[in-house]
Formats: C-alpha cells, structure tokens, sequence
C-alpha cells in the first residue's frame, strides 16, 4: 500500500477477521540504504 488513505481500511479488515494477515505498507522509500545494504524502518 501506498497511499495513507488505504491504511484505515486494510487495518480495519485485517483487525475484524479471524485469520493472520500482513499488511504491506511503504513508509519512506528514503529512509532505506543503498542497493545491497539491509535496511528496516520501524
């Protein structure tokens, strides 16, 4: 997802179901390192 709009949904969807889910969420594409170094944003 990468629109702030499409966080509130897929959240509620995912919160009021009964099975695991992952939600995919780009958070800044800036905030990672250069190609070939592992970066996480949390």
């Amino acid at each position: 997802m990468r629109e702030p709009r499409d966080l509130a949904p897929a959240l509620d969807k995912a919160l009021g179901s009964n099975e695991v889910w992952c939600v995919n969420v780009v958070l800044d594409p800036a905030a990672y390192r250069n190609t070939g170094t592992m970066s996480m944003a949390i």
